[in-house]
């Protein structure tokens, strides 16, 4: 990719710099094939080979040997000991480095006894490594520690409560429905960070492979592929493993319930509902609404399935109704708690223009190229364009005409499981629906389907697909005719063509070499003959030729490194963020965008800006913000105050939205009150110190690794919340 820079030179000398239509500086881009498309190629060739030496050399008899190792509890006591390994290591896959070695993190952070990351970091991890990193930090450095209400972010303090995904550590009762936060209670930060990290991986793996199991149990070896398919897939790395969180509570849930309805003791059954509860708890305290939903309307369709399937052997009596009360009282227990301590935030976040305005998104906006678009994950995780993100382009290899096949052919060949099956294709037909053709606003408030931005539901299709590849049961449905067989390369085929006709119309601007000829060869020979394999009844080589693309793309995206013991505030800067009595002063950061000042807070450092997920009214009251441009900062944001000569307006700032979760305030360095923003503390990288050094609301206090202190001089009067 290589930016255009375009000036216009007039006859008296005078030089414009011109915009692109569509952006500042446009960018030209020149394809070309890597030295990764050719490995690729000849990785997924070497591999189609030794799956196809392996099949004619070992075949059924290393297949009968699988299946005896993993009877029984061998593999889940071995995952299990894995991950207590690498949590008492302390190895974590986080992107902490990026924020270790950021402008401000080399300059504040005093890091002990974290090791270099091996692959190295990803920045595009930002909500990882600079938002609940520096989140669960602060709130190891408050005091007292784990509070509720956190005061040392903003001026109002921000409720912990609402921080989704893993979660950050909250003394509260609704923590028992956080366990991956549970290590910062118990053990030392380094273990704590790794169970922090480990936990969704190897939980999300063994909670599906349970779940395939219920659904298949004489086929163990193969539910652990796609355990594992589904767990290293692109979508799953590209976002710090958060959607494997949000299904381990609903897969495990589903094998709970399974146990529960077929429940003959009492006392078995008030204990299963017990666990149901928790992991319902569990599951909605995610808060992340668009894999809530989408996880959750897959296992909906998936577990009315099985109860159709199963109804026969279903008991609902008295140990059924016990449990279901006792799953309750545990549910309203711990949301109740949660609720309590949190409603009044998640007031604020309801009324925000950002995410408080989702909820009648009527879908229908999904491009079907970018749908399958887990077919460049192998490039789009290493390079993407200007109108992307290694994040936002990863998916699941998704392969429709293989899914309807599968459906179909086990529909008609396979009685036992039709309710199930039909479960699977209704979800799909809803999700094509819903991304790709859109539905009616009252209709997607209804369902809650308006909550889920179209390119963020890929978790649930991968589910469904794991699911579907459990069921296509190859001993019961495959037939040997040669009819049959052409068939199924001649869909195998189509599926090639339509890899080849998705990555030939991927934008350039979205993934720059999605169309490299050797990269789309590469994809659509792994699609032929997972599809051809999977139709013959070979689904063991069909998934193991999956994890191999997965492997491809993901290998270089996963960092290892040992977490930290300890990270510190720098020495040299205390005395200036301290007051005479030694009480940490809320400081404003300057030119260090939101994340920047999160830094501060990590390290116990009261901050005035930051990333916030609601606003604070009294710092916008005192700053006399228009209420024309209350919707500007009324969202989730990264507040960053930016130092600008240029800025002229009488009160010395101009408010800029960078992007729907940016808020930016440029202010003149001379001019602006800071004051105004509650901070007894204001820093700079120290090229702004003479320019700081002229506003006469500020004394200058000293610099420490280029960073600059100055006290902030009382004098903006304080204004009531109410006066917005």
């Amino acid at each position: 990719m290589h930016t255009v820079h375009l000036t216009a030179v007039f006859a008296n000398g005078q030089r414009v710099t011109l915009k692109g239509a569509t952006t500042d500086v446009p960018t030209v881009v020149i394809q070309e094939i890597k030295r990764r498309h050719w490995r690729a190629l000849a990785l997924v060739l070497l591999s189609v080979m030794v799956i196809v030496y392996a099949l004619r050399r070992w075949g059924s008899e290393g297949l009968a040997w699988q299946q005896r190792w993993l009877d029984g509890n061998r593999m889940a006591w071995g995952i299990g000991a894995v991950f207590v390994l690498l949590v008492a290591t302390g190895v974590t896959g986080s992107s902490m480095g990026v924020l270790f070695n950021s402008p401000y993190g080399e300059s504040v952070l005093e890091v002990q006894g974290a090791s270099r990351t091996l692959l190295g970091d990803e920045g595009v991890r930002g909500d990882e490594w600079g938002v609940q990193l520096p989140n669960l930090l602060a709130q190891l450095h408050h005091e007292p520690r784990f509070p509720v209400i956190n005061g040392l972010l903003g001026e109002g303090g921000q409720n912990m409560g609402v921080i989704g995904m893993t979660g950050v550590p909250v003394q509260q009762w609704a923590a028992l429905a956080r366990p991956a936060t549970w290590g910062y209670f118990v053990l030392p930060l380094r273990q704590a960070m790794a169970w922090h990290w480990q936990l969704p991986f190897w939980g999300c793996l063994l909670a599906l492979w349970w779940m395939l199991n219920v659904l298949r149990p004489a086929q163990r070896g193969l539910n652990l592929a796609l355990s594992l398919a589904f767990c290293l897939a692109p979508y799953a790395a590209a976002w710090s493993n958060w959607p494997l969180y949000a299904t381990l509570f609903p897969a495990l849930a589903f094998v709970v319930a399974t146990y529960l309805l077929r429940c003959t003791g009492f006392w078995m059954g008030a204990v299963l509902g017990a666990v149901l509860g928790w992991l319902l708890a569990c599951w909605c305290l995610v808060l992340y609404p668009a894999w809530i939903i989408v996880v959750g309307s897959a296992m909906a369709f998936i577990g009315l399935g099985w109860w159709a399937d199963n109804r026969e052997r279903i008991r609902f009596g008295s140990v059924q109704l016990v449990a279901l009360v006792v799953s309750a009282a545990i549910l309203g227990a711990l949301l109740g708690s949660w609720w309590l301590d949190t409603k009044d935030a998640i007031a604020l976040m309801r009324a925000t223009v950002y995410p408080g305005g989702r909820g009648a998104m009527p879908g229908g906006d999904l491009g079907w190229w970018w749908h399958l678009r887990g077919y460049h994950g192998m490039e789009s995780l290493r390079t993407t364009g200007l109108d992307s993100n290694p994040s936002e382009a990863s998916s699941y290899v998704i392969l429709p005409l293989l899914m309807l096949a599968l459906v179909a052919v086990s529909f008609v060949r396979d009685r036992q499981m039709r309710g199930t099956l039909l479960g699977c294709a209704v979800f799909m037909g809803c999700y094509w629906a819903y991304t790709l053709m859109g539905i009616p606003i009252d209709l997607a408030r209804i369902t809650l389907w308006g909550n889920m931005p179209v390119t963020r539901m890929d978790v649930g299709f991968g589910l469904v697909t794991a699911v579907l590849f459990c069921l296509y049961a190859p001993s019961a449905v495959v037939p040997a005719s040669w009819g049959w067989r052409v068939a199924a390369i001649a869909l195998a085929l189509l599926s090639a063509g339509m890899v080849v006709l998705t990555l030939s119309h991927t934008p350039l601007s979205f993934v720059p070499n999605a169309g490299s000829p050797i990269l789309i060869g590469a994809m659509a020979v792994a699609a032929a003959f997972i599809c051809g394999w999977a139709l013959w009844g070979r689904m063991g080589s069909a998934v193991a030729l999956m994890l191999v693309v997965y492997l491809l793309a993901v290998v270089q995206f996963n960092p290892l490194r040992i977490a930290p013991a300890e990270v510190e505030l720098m020495q040299g800067h205390r005395p200036y963020a301290t007051d005479t009595e030694g009480r940490s002063q809320r400081t404003l950061v300057l030119n260090g965008d939101g994340i920047g000042a999160m830094t501060f807070a990590a390290v116990g450092i009261p901050i005035a800006n930051g990333v916030f997920y609601y606003p604070h009214r009294a710092m916008w009251a005192r700053m006399n913000l228009p209420r024309a441009e209350w919707p500007q900062v009324n969202r989730y944001q990264h507040l960053g105050f930016y130092l600008m000569d240029d800025v002229e307006t009488v009160s010395g700032y101009r408010l800029v939205l960078g992007s729907v979760d940016q808020v930016h305030v440029h202010v003149n360095p001379w001019r602006f009150d800071f004051s105004c923003t509650g901070a007894a503390r204001v820093v700079a990288p120290v090229q702004w110190l003479d320019a700081l050094a002229r506003n006469p609301g500020l004394t200058r206090l000293g610099v420490y690794r280029n960073i600059g202190w100055f006290e902030v001089q009382p004098s903006c009067p304080l204004v009531p919340v109410s006066a917005h």
